[in-house]
């Protein structure tokens, strides 16, 4: 009788443990939330979610009249040279997603900018899955199979929406000339990568030649 107890309690506690391994096992599998880091001056910058949280991807393709940088610094009302901090925020708008990214200014060719730092929205991004919903309608959210995500996954899933080919792309660290327009959301950057121009050794990409070159408005 007590060896027969004896089994039972062993097998008991041999399931407990499996259980709590399996437990444990979902609980690593479940991606979490991307950190945040401080930036300077209070900023706040934002991770970009693993691509096992992406749960939704889309691109768009857009085609513009002219890549010509000196055509599109006429029509901007400020042009500051740059270096990229990283991300403050993405989020979702009319069927897209924008990103803030956060500039060191080191120079203004055109306009006034007294501040040190500069946000400046691009098209393209990842937002939570929980705020991408909160634009979409019920019939959308049930034709996307949304609603069968538990409530307590859509935060730490994402949607991410990009531009094909010519979407605005900045590496940390790297200085560019930002051809901006002042929107309601604030400064944004003109007709995405064309308006993001990257410097190197005092000169900036000419998109139109694929080559560095020294533009009139930089003179």
């Amino acid at each position: 009788m007590k060896k027969r107890i004896r089994v039972y309690v062993k097998s008991f506690a041999c399931l407990i443990i499996t259980s709590l391994l399996v437990a444990l096992s979902a609980c690593s599998s479940t991606p979490s939330a991307p950190e945040t880091t401080p930036g300077p001056d209070g900023y706040t910058l934002i991770a970009e979610p693993s691509k096992e949280q992406i749960i939704g991807s889309a691109e768009r393709y857009a085609s513009y009249g002219t890549n010509n940088a000196e055509t599109l610094a006429k029509d901007a009302t400020l042009i500051v040279v740059g270096k990229f901090l990283g991300n403050t925020e993405s989020y979702a708008e009319t069927n897209m997603i924008y990103t803030k990214g956060l500039f060191e200014v080191e120079d203004v060719l055109k306009g006034s900018y007294e501040e040190k730092y500069i946000e400046a929205v691009y098209n393209g991004g990842a937002v939570p899955l929980n705020q991408y919903m909160e634009g979409l309608t019920e019939d959308q959210i049930k034709n996307y199979g949304y609603d069968q995500i538990p409530e307590n996954e859509r935060a730490r899933q994402y949607i991410e929406k990009r531009v094909a080919d010519t979407g605005a792309e900045p590496e940390k660290d790297t200085a560019y000339i930002l051809l901006l327009i002042q929107t309601a959301k604030g400064y944004a950057i003109q007709i995405d990568k064309f308006g993001m121009i990257p410097m190197q050794d005092g000169k900036a990409y000419d998109y139109a030649t694929n080559s560095y070159k020294t533009f009139s408005f930089m003179e």
